[in-house]
């Protein structure tokens, strides 16, 4: 099963907002080294405008607002202006998806939760590696505020925002991915420098009478072999890591509230029998719900599939050191 993302930025100044426009919209004097730019014409807007910037959008929507108020917005000094909201789903689920679909109830789900005319902009990204979609979404209320905090202010309503997006995408078999996850972007770059030496020992050896094309051909297909066995393990490695990781924090949660609950227990006992029985059938509840045998289990887990990650991490960053490597010496052999 796949996983659907949602990602929110907050756009505070004008010259951020810009800032954004000029990315999304592949500004001629902005350079975007992880583009395709033979694919930047499949780029396409689900909220379409004349050629406007960012900035005369949002302004467009504060002025049709204090029309209708007959008064200025107020903006604090650190007022979010608008939200940069990325959407998109694991690499994996491309080939399984109906793009046209997906779009249009990512777009509708805009909408709902943030108000049509809430939404500036909307633009698919189909250059990169997986299809994604940029809405520039500016805050502003049902009774004509400019409040971010109405949308998103709290982990309560993040926890609702994510809830949201997620059963709203179940119908492409996307899953929401793991509440109170402490986990980051991975970055597997790290592990290159780390294993930049190791390159040679590994690669595929020139046969005689083999010619540098062949060679190159029969190594690049070693390497890519290589790296989708690994790729695989990888992203399993680390996403039960991050289960296993995200569980144990969830279980100790719970573990410090019923030691919380016994104190209180211990506080009132001989005050209000009643009170204690109810409390105290709580406790025992949440104790079979956790049981010590689990915590050791879940944390034993833990430590198991960290080990397991990096034995394979580490030789899949060495055949993506030994591709970079091959590329590097074979442009310089052109060069030359």
């Amino acid at each position: 099963m796949g996983y659907c993302c949602l990602e929110m930025k907050k756009i505070k100044t004008m010259g951020n907002l810009q800032k954004c426009f000029e990315h999304n919209f592949r500004e001629a004097n902005t350079t975007f080294p992880h583009v395709e730019s033979k694919d930047t014409v499949l780029n396409h807007e689900l909220v379409g405008h004349p050629p406007v910037t960012y900035g005369d959008l949002l302004n467009k929507r504060f002025n049709d607002v204090e029309m209708i108020t007959g008064k200025p917005i107020k903006k604090r000094k650190d007022a979010v202006l608008a939200f940069e909201i990325v959407l998109t789903f694991s690499h994996s689920e491309t080939e399984n998806l109906d793009i046209n679909k997906w779009e249009e109830e990512n777009l509708k789900w805009l909408k709902k939760q943030f108000g049509e005319e809430n939404v500036l902009s909307a633009i698919v990204h189909m250059d990169e590696t997986t299809p994604h979609i940029h809405a520039i979404v500016t805050p502003i209320t049902d009774d004509n505020r400019l409040c971010a905090k109405d949308f998103t202010g709290g982990k309560a309503k993040m926890f609702s925002l994510q809830d949201s997006y997620g059963n709203a995408m179940k119908q492409f078999g996307l899953d929401r991915g793991l509440k109170n996850s402490r986990a980051t972007k991975r970055q597997l770059k790290k592990f290159y420098g780390l294993v930049a030496d190791a390159f040679n020992q590994t690669l595929p050896k020139r046969e005689k009478h083999e010619s540098e094309d062949d060679y190159y051909e029969r190594v690049q297909e070693f390497l890519t072999n290589r790296e989708l066995k690994n790729k695989s393990d990888v992203l399993s490695m680390e996403r039960q890591r991050d289960e296993s990781r995200t569980a144990f924090w969830n279980f100790r949660r719970k573990y410090k509230k019923a030691i919380k609950l016994y104190d209180k227990i211990a506080e009132k006992l001989g005050f209000d029998e009643d009170l204690i029985n109810t409390e105290f059938n709580t406790l025992l509840s949440i104790e079979d719900g956790i049981g010590t045998e689990k915590l050791h289990h879940f944390f034993s887990m833990l430590q198991l599939q960290t080990k397991t990650y990096n034995e394979v991490s580490v030789p899949n960053a060495i055949a993506k050191a030994q591709e970079n490597k091959l590329n590097k010496d074979i442009e310089e052999n052109e060069q030359i």
